[in-house]
C-alpha cells in the first residue's frame, strides 16, 4: 500500500514540492482493514491458509506452481481454442489478444484468469482492477521456466441477474453521486441473450452527457459507448470494457462461444453435482467453526447448474432428489440425471453453470494458473476448492484481486510532480 500525506511546510521560506510530502511504502500489516481472506493470502498466515493455498512469494515458488499447472492443468480442445482466436480478432479485442490466444493453441500456455458479469456501460471500475491484476501477473511471469502465462477475462455472460448488471453509478457535475439504469425486466434469460433496448441506451447516454462534466474526455467516453453493432446487454457491456482496455493483449472468453464445446463439462455437473453439493456445504460448516465467512450454501436437491427448454430460454435450477429424479425448477417435468447428462452432451446450450460450476466449467475447459477473485469471491473459493478436490480436480490458485483508488489525468501529473 502507497500512503501519501502533505508534511507542514517549512516556517520562513519556500520549500520544494518534494520536501513537502511524504511517501511512505507500507506492509500487508499496516495497510487499512481487508476481509479475513484476502488479508490472509497477501500476509501468508491466518485460518484462512488453512483453506485456500498460500500465493508464491519469490520467482522459485511461482516457478514451481508454473511447473505444476503446466503438467496438470486441463487442455481445452483446440477446435475451441482456433474459435477463440477467431473471436478476439472478430470483437476487436486486439492483435496482442490474438497472439496470447495463440498461445493457448499451441498447447504449452497456462492463464491467469479472471472475470465477471458484463455491466452496464462496462460495468464497476472493479472489473478493470481485475483486468489489470490479470494483466500484471502474467506480463510477470510469462516465460518464467520457459512457461507462456495468458492473461484471460471470463465474461459470465450466462448470468441472468439483470437488476444486478443493470446499474451505473456516477458522479455527476454537481459533485452528486447519481443512479442510473435501463430498466430491463428480468425474465430468467442469461445476459447474452437479453436484447439492448435501444431507446432506452441512447437516453441513458444523452442523460450522462447533460449531467457529468462537460469535458473533451466525457465526450471521448461517451462516443466510446454509443452502440454500435452490440445487440445484447453482454455484447454491450464488453465492448465498452474493450474501449477502455485497448490492445493490453486481454483474451476474452465468452460462455455463448465456450459452450458448444463445453459439453462434457457440464454434463458432469449433473454426475458429480451431489458430491460437489457436499464438500460445498460441509467447508461451509468448518469455515464457519473457524470464524470464517462461508458464502455459498446448496440445498438438499440443488446441482451446480442451471437448465433451459431451448438454447436462449430461461435459466432453471437443476434439482435432483434423493431417487435419482432430476426437474429443473419451475417446471413438473421430471427425467433421471443420465437422461439430464446425456441430453447436455448432445446440446451444451441447453445448461451452464452455476456460482459454484462456472468454476468447474472454467477449469476443465482452461489451463488455469490461478484465478483472481474479489473479497466475497475469494471466500467462496475455500468451498468451491473442496469441491474440485471431492471429484478429484485440479484446483489451482486463487489470489485477491488489487485493492486501488482511481484518478483521473489532472491528479496523476501533480502526483507525477511530486515524484510519485
Amino acid at each position: 500500500t502507497l500512503l501519501a500525506r502533505r508534511s507542514a511546510l517549512p516556517a520562513g521560506g519556500p520549500a520544494s514540492m518534494s520536501e513537502a510530502v511524504a511517501v511512505e511504502r507500507l506492509s500487508p500489516e499496516a495497510a487499512p482493514p481487508a476481509a479475513p481472506f484476502p488479508r490472509a493470502l497477501r500476509l501468508g498466515e491466518g485460518p484462512p491458509t488453512s483453506f485456500l493455498p498460500r500465493i508464491p512469494r519469490d520467482d522459485a515458488s511461482w516457478s514451481m506452481a508454473l511447473r505444476e499447472a503446466r503438467d496438470g492443468a486441463s487442455r481445452p480442445p483446440p477446435p475451441y481454442l482456433e474459435a477463440l482466436v477467431r473471436r478476439q480478432e472478430a470483437m476487436g479485442a486486439g492483435k496482442r489478444a490474438a497472439a496470447n490466444a495463440r498461445k493457448l493453441l499451441d498447447g504449452e500456455a497456462v492463464a491467469v484468469v479472471t472475470g465477471q458479469q458484463p455491466g452496464l456501460l462496462g460495468g464497476p471500475i472493479m472489473n478493470l482492477q481485475k483486468a489489470a491484476a490479470a494483466l500484471s501477473l502474467a506480463r510477470r511471469l510469462d516465460g518464467l521456466e520457459g512457461v507462456p502465462v495468458v492473461p484471460v477475462f471470463w465474461v459470465a455472460s450466462e448470468d441472468h441477474d439483470v437488476l444486478e448488471a443493470d446499474r451505473l453509478v456516477v458522479l455527476a457535475r454537481d459533485g452528486r453521486v447519481r443512479r442510473r439504469a435501463l430498466g430491463i425486466r428480468p425474465d430468467g434469460r442469461s445476459l447474452m441473450h437479453v436484447p439492448v433496448p435501444t431507446a432506452s441506451a441512447e437516453a441513458l447516454l444523452e442523460d450522462l452527457a447533460e449531467i457529468l462534466p462537460d469535458t473533451p474526455r466525457t465526450r471521448d467516453a461517451l462516443e466510446r459507448c454509443r452502440l454500435g453493432g452490440a445487440r445484447t446487454f453482454a455484447s454491450w457491456g464488453l465492448q465498452c470494457m474493450l474501449a477502455w482496455l485497448g490492445d493490453s493483449g486481454l483474451v476474452i472468453v465468452e460462455p455463448e462461444h465456450l459452450l458448444p464445446f463445453a459439453a462434457d463439462a457440464l454434463a458432469r455437473l449433473v454426475e458429480e453435482g451431489p458430491s460437489i453439493r457436499a464438500a460445498v456445504n460441509e467447508t461451509g460448516r468448518a469455515l464457519r467453526a473457524a470464524g470464517l465467512p462461508a458464502p455459498l450454501r446448496m440445498d438438499d436437491e440443488d446441482l451446480p447448474l442451471f437448465l433451459r427448454e431451448r438454447p436462449d430460454g430461461p435459466r432453471r435450477r437443476a434439482l435432483l432428489d434423493v431417487s435419482g429424479r432430476l426437474r429443473a425448477s419451475g417446471t413438473d417435468v421430471v427425467r433421471s440425471a443420465e437422461e439430464v447428462a446425456a441430453s447436455i452432451r448432445s446440446n451444451p446450450l441447453l445448461a451452464s453453470g452455476d456460482v459454484v460450476g462456472r468454476v468447474f466449467v472454467q477449469d476443465r475447459m482452461l489451463p488455469v494458473l490461478a484465478y483472481v477473485a474479489g473479497p466475497t469471491e475469494i471466500a467462496y473459493h475455500a468451498q468451491v476448492r473442496a469441491a474440485h478436490e471431492a471429484v478429484a480436480l485440479r484446483y489451482p490458485l486463487a489470489l485477491p484481486r488489487p485493492d486501488a483508488t482511481w484518478v483521473d489525468a489532472k491528479a496523476d501529473r501533480a502526483a507525477r510532480a511530486f515524484g510519485m
